[in-house]
């Protein structure tokens, strides 16, 4: 009986604990018995460091090959940049969670405000900027948009039949919402470029 867990579970499962795509299971991250070690531990026992090399620790887990729903996942999404970086650091794009552009007051070098007036004997204003560009918040919420997408893309086509079932495991849809922003209400009114300081 296949065990059911969402795609970026699976993901995260195949990369992080399965080291998928790296040459073996576990943590074997790709040595065999008898390979030169990628640190170089072996090449400085040999150079006569002192160092004795006792051939135990990860390498006696490299001979065994990955689990096959692990090395099936990392073939599935081997094109796809964005779902291997969340699926390795375990996690979702930041979208940048109740982010919202906030006026801050702009500051000359000496730290004070910058002050201006409409007019020469107008009233004077503190000039701002904006903390946290909608244009920042827009990228962060595109990247999180596009890599739900692609999970929900890869869901479908393992269970459409476009790709090969899983030994071991039903694939379900991504485990998190796809646009988690719209939880937290509308934008904002629009800054202003000054406020009058009387």
């Amino acid at each position: 009986m296949k065990t059911a867990k969402p795609i970026d579970r699976l993901l995260v499962w195949a990369f992080q604990r399965e080291a998928a795509g790296r040459g073996g299971g576990g943590l074997s991250w790709g040595l065999d018995w008898g390979a030169e070690s990628r640190d170089g531990v072996l090449a400085c026992a040999r150079n006569g460091y002192g160092l004795r090399v006792d051939g135990s620790g990860l390498a006696k887990a490299a001979s065994q090959r990955g689990h096959p729903d692990a090395e099936a996942l990392y073939d599935a999404v081997a094109g796809v940049p964005l779902l291997i970086e969340y699926a390795r650091q375990g996690g979702t794009p930041d979208w940048m969670p109740g982010a919202r552009p906030r006026p801050v007051a702009r500051r000359r070098d000496n730290g004070k405000p910058e002050l201006m007036r409409d007019t020469p004997k107008g009233p004077l204003y503190c000039a701002l900027k904006t903390k946290t560009p909608q244009h920042e918040i827009d990228r962060a919420r595109r990247v999180y948009a596009e890599w739900w997408e692609s999970l929900e893309v890869l869901a479908a086509a393992f269970r459409d039949g476009a790709l090969p079932p899983l030994r071991d495991w039903e694939v379900l849809p991504p485990s998190v919402p796809a646009r988690p922003w719209e939880a937290e209400g509308g934008p904002e009114k629009p800054l202003d470029r000054a406020c009058p300081l009387t």
